[in-house]
């Protein structure tokens, strides 16, 4: 890249919330692209005691002091607005922020506002990319940076990186190895895409850009959903095969797990989680993870469910 374009200053304002956001924003820090505004969710209880809790975001703008703004709201914080109107930024840019922006704030950056996107466009549009792509036993995945529109994940292409699904990727390692591609591709993409560079010859297979940005076939898109913690319980009397079970247990690797309740006897119910694991692990409450083998060793009445699955 010119160096002369790659050592510009630019005014960006970020919206994010996860970890995968945190790993975003934190190589832009790394690379002089630090924003000057930060937008992440408000603090939220966690854990038995309810601890209220910054999100990694905001404890990431702390430690490198940048202003950072935790509305519960956007449409109706007129005050965000006019935060970001002054500071008259370049450019937005999202990555895992969880909530729909409006177009009057999409359009105030002179460059418009981007999205890191954990899937490779159209295909699993939405909350739930990573998991989604688990799920469906995809071997292939990655992320795309898109021009923002009012629609959800529906705007033009700027520029994507492929990557593979290992047979043992969790959410949680997928979704640490799509953020650090994801970070590496924006800070590629945001001095090019500013600059108005003509598309570049790709780099490699499965990395390209589109200058100017190219427009999805909405006809091959998909959707994903939110996931719910009610999304990890097993139907006991109508359980997944344990190709699938795997793919659930994975994709809802740490959150919300995968679990289920079986009765003992009488109104006696255990209720166990399922680990990742080749094969996977079972934990019953209060104790520690063990083998299928081992489990039933110990609790006999659960053969009956657990054959369902394995046979």
């Amino acid at each position: 890249m010119n160096e002369k374009i790659k050592n510009q200053k630019y005014k960006i304002v970020f919206f994010g919330t996860p970890q995968f956001a945190a790993l975003v924003l934190q190589k832009l820090t790394e690379e002089k692209l630090s924003p000057q505004l930060i937008i992440t969710a408000p603090d939220k209880p966690v854990g038995r005691k309810q601890i209220l809790t910054p999100s990694p975001i905001k404890i990431l703008a702390l430690e490198n002091k940048i202003p950072v703004e935790t509305p519960p709201k956007i449409r109706e914080n007129p005050q965000i607005f006019d935060k970001i109107k002054k500071l008259d930024p370049d450019l937005v840019v999202v990555a895992a922020y969880g909530k729909i922006l409006p177009k009057e704030l999409l359009n105030i950056p002179k460059f418009g506002s981007i999205n890191v996107h954990a899937s490779i466009l159209p295909k699993y549009r939405g909350a739930s990319p990573i998991q989604t792509a688990i799920l469906e036993g995809e071997t292939e995945t990655g992320v795309t940076i898109m021009l923002m529109d009012e629609k959800m994940d529906e705007g033009d292409i700027i520029a994507f990186q492929k990557t593979s699904i290992k047979p043992d990727d969790t959410y949680q390692s997928l979704s640490e190895k799509l953020a650090q591609i994801g970070a590496n591709l924006l800070v590629e993409t945001i001095p090019l895409f500013i600059s108005s560079c003509e598309a570049s010859t790709h780099i490699k297979k499965s990395l390209r850009f589109f200058l100017p940005p190219l427009p999805q076939d909405n006809s091959k898109a998909t959707y994903t959903k939110i996931i719910k913690k009610e999304d990890g319980q097993i139907d006991i009397d109508n359980p997944p095969k344990a190709k699938k079970l795997n793919q659930m247990i994975r994709a809802f690797h740490p959150w919300p797990g995968i679990w289920a309740r079986y009765q003992i006897s009488g109104n006696r119910y255990q209720m166990i989680k399922f680990l990742p694991n080749d094969p996977f692990l079972i934990q019953p409450e209060g104790k520690r993870p063990m083998t299928i083998k081992e489990f039933l060793n110990g609790h006999k009445e659960a053969k009956t469910f657990l054959d369902k699955i394995l046979n």
